[in-house]
């Protein structure tokens, strides 16, 4: 409604029309399909953003890649293990279990992957 009383305003309007009203709402429209362009999945944290970042490249990772190729040890386990866990509650990742010669490995995937 604030919109709209500025696009009123500016057409020396005493009234808001509904035109000024549609004006606004395009507006609106606008703004959020950018915000949704430019910041895509970002997540504000900046782990899981890298994950995230990372997966758009190579399709898959296991907690061994996220650890030592993406942080290079430089992330603790807590805080890595936290971001995976948003990620799978946001539905932005699915996590597989791959069975291998002993412990299964977890694979990570975007969920559009699955």
């Amino acid at each position: 409604m604030r919109i709209a009383c500025i696009y009123a305003l500016m057409d020396c309007s005493d009234t808001v029309m509904p035109q000024h009203l549609l004006a606004s709402l395009a507006l609106w429209d606008y703004s959020e399909a950018s915000v949704k362009y430019i910041f895509d999945t970002l997540t504000g944290d900046t782990i899981a953003d890298k994950i995230l970042e990372v997966l758009k490249i190579r399709k898959s990772l296991d907690r061994t890649d996220i650890y030592t190729d993406i942080f290079k040890g430089h992330k603790k386990s807590k805080s890595i293990a936290q971001a995976i866990k948003y990620l799978e509650n946001q539905n932005l990742i699915k996590i597989k279990q791959d069975t291998t010669g002993g412990r299964p490995a977890e694979i990570i995937y975007l969920s559009e992957n699955i």
